[in-house]
């Protein structure tokens, strides 16, 4: 596998990967597809993260914006039995994780992907403008990878950084990201816990607004969103909303925040048993990724921002389409007064953002009712590495806007457009940024993509 040149190396494999992989695969392209764990769904799957969302309009009826790859995958997945109907009123998509990894990974082994799992891309050569290679490390191996394309679909813009391509990180003025996630799953408990919802809400709200656990709801304990691990029957619960701040870049930081998130999941059980007999027994099983909302973000041709968003701006050059709101998760990681960072926030704790930079903080959130924005291919290509796109949670884009465009849907529509690109990149022997932009979007809408 490492003596051949692939026509595209795909680094990652969360739902951006899948898309950006199985499209160039269902095209004909040799296509590598890198993952560090062992198993693809990134977040999705391995951070269990709940319902899938941006693919709908906000409105009373809402629209499909999002089709291709995304819904393609997600029908394999309900005929296998993991999610429900692929409809425009389904709203949050629930699924089970375990089961998406054996279906995205058989969805990918029908167009001829070849994946590497437990394989990091520790470093990239240039020559030029372009990336020449990627030295990668797997097994106390470093082989090195060679491609016509390469794709960042690692939500971290880890390759984005190791080939020297521009990149920005965290918002104008303080300079922060949004906080971190974790969801955890308690399992093992009586069905009949239901009755205490309502106490254990209750009792979870006061640590809350004391600050004992970091959550930024009391309504954590939700069996409607636990698909898999037995959820459907409610003998398992997903349990999220708990939120640290940390620089995902500094392992310190992320180390201490991955721990204080696991501790208040403990306190959570906690809280349970004492409220309810139901969580005698209950156990609780943890991601082994944590919720990383924001990171690197590639530099690119165009900047995808804020008022795009909001004014549901449509791109000559659209390559997807999406839909959800400037959703930012406290980069100060407060919880007890603080539900989102917006201009409605009073928290009383200090905030450099609110105090010195108030004129940054989004006061519109949302597009208007019943419409969505676009991608545009622009925003997917480096500004300064020819064959380099960046898809998911780490494309071209301002830290507001990268909170509306973060979420499953819009990572998949967003990779499936790089992926397709990069095809067209190889047959038309042109930069991405360089092919014809009509062929391409052409394309996509034959095969099921919305743009």
């Amino acid at each position: 596998m490492m003596n051949k040149k692939y026509d595209l190396a795909v680094i990652g494999g969360g739902w951006a990967g899948i898309a950006c992989a199985a499209a160039a695969g269902r095209r004909g392209a040799s296509v590598l597809l890198i993952e560090r764990s062992n198993s693809l769904g990134g977040l999705a799957t391995n951070g269990f993260i709940g319902g899938m969302l941006g693919y709908q309009t906000m409105s009373k009826t809402p629209r499909v914006v999002v089709r291709g790859e995304f819904e393609r995958l997600l029908k394999k997945l309900h005929a296998a039995g993991g999610a429900p109907l692929f409809h425009a009123k389904a709203g949050p998509i629930h699924f089970d994780p375990e089961l998406m990894k054996i279906v995205a990974e058989d969805m990918l082994a029908e167009v001829n992907v070849d994946i590497m799992y437990n394989t990091t891309a520790i470093g990239a050569k240039r020559n030029g403008n372009r990336i020449e290679n990627v030295e990668l490390y797997t097994t106390g191996e470093r082989p090195v990878i060679t491609a016509q394309n390469y794709v960042d679909c690692t939500g971290n813009g880890e390759l984005i950084e190791q080939c020297g391509a521009e990149y920005e990180f965290g918002r104008p003025g303080d300079g922060l990201v949004q906080a971190l996630g974790l969801v955890v799953y308690f399992t093992g408990l009586s069905p009949d816990w239901v009755k205490d919802a309502q106490a254990i809400r209750d009792a979870l709200e006061e640590e809350r607004r004391t600050a004992r656990i970091g959550i930024y709801h009391a309504n954590v304990v939700a069996p409607e969103t636990a698909w898999g691990y037995g959820g459907m029957s409610s003998c398992a619960v997903r349990v999220g909303g708990i939120r640290e701040a940390a620089d995902p870049r500094n392992a310190r930081e992320l180390s201490a925040a991955q721990s204080r998130m696991r501790q208040s999941a403990q306190r959570i059980m906690q809280v349970c048993r004492k409220v309810s007999p139901a969580f005698a027994h209950a156990t609780i099983v943890y991601p082994s990724q944590p919720g990383i909302r924001e990171a690197r973000r590639l530099k690119g041709l165009y900047v995808i921002n804020e008022s795009d968003i909001v004014k549901a701006t449509k791109f000559p050059d659209s390559v997807a389409r999406g839909c959800y709101w400037i959703d930012i998760h406290c980069p100060m990681g407060y919880s007890d007064d603080v539900f989102l960072c917006n201009g409605e926030c009073q928290t009383r704790h200090s905030c450099r953002q609110r105090e010195e930079f108030p004129q940054l903080i989004s006061a519109q959130l949302t597009p208007p009712e019943d419409e969505y924005f676009t991608i545009p291919l622009r925003a997917l290509c480096s500004c300064n590495t020819e064959n380099l796109q960046a898809a998911g949670r780490c494309l071209s884009a301002t830290s507001g806007a990268i909170a509306a465009t973060r979420v499953m849907a819009i990572c998949a529509a967003t990779g499936e457009a790089a992926g397709v690109a990069a095809v067209h990149s190889s047959r038309e022997q042109y930069p991405v940024s360089q092919i014809g932009i009509s062929k391409l979007q052409e394309d996509l809408q034959q095969n099921g993509a919305l743009i």
